[in-house]
């Protein structure tokens, strides 16, 4: 079983392999949130653009284990839904995350995150979609502090 950090170093890893492989095929990227604060989450969830109550439990953002993305075409960013948007969530599944553009309650289509999927291809090794890539032992705390 990995330990919070290893799980956030694997994270970090696999969003490279998505941005890796989004380039290959010609789709450009630029990450727009990364970590929130127990505010920004709560500002989200009045706003109805999240549904998890950060007072009641953390959400992914503010565990380092989400990442939103938006695409970046003819030099500007896009808001809509596009097919390349569909190719990066199955890019993201593939490497055994979780993508936001499935879920039926609230569609985001520009949020990737950890899934206990991925730790499973990692520790049974042959599923795994890039080998090579090892999380090492722990080098920090449990636990994010502020």
């Amino acid at each position: 079983m990995m330990n919070f950090n290893q799980r956030r170093i694997l994270f970090f890893r696999a969003i490279c392999e998505l941005v890796r492989q989004a380039a290959g095929k010609g789709i450009a990227l630029l990450p727009f949130a990364y970590y929130r604060t127990m505010e920004e989450e709560l500002k989200n969830f009045i706003e109805h653009k999240s549904q998890i109550d950060p007072t009641k439990k953390a959400t992914k953002h503010m565990l380092w284990l989400a990442m939103d993305f938006i695409i970046i075409k003819d030099g500007k960013a896009v808001w809509d839904r596009i097919p390349e948007y569909e190719i990066l969530g199955q890019i993201w599944e593939n490497l055994g995350g979780r993508w936001g553009g499935r879920w039926a309650s609230l569609n985001d289509i520009f949020h990737y995150e950890y899934s206990d999927k991925m730790e499973v291809l990692y520790v049974h090794g042959n599923n795994w979609p890039y080998s090579s890539v090892d999380p090492g032992p722990d080098s920090g705390p449990e636990k994010v502090g502020g």
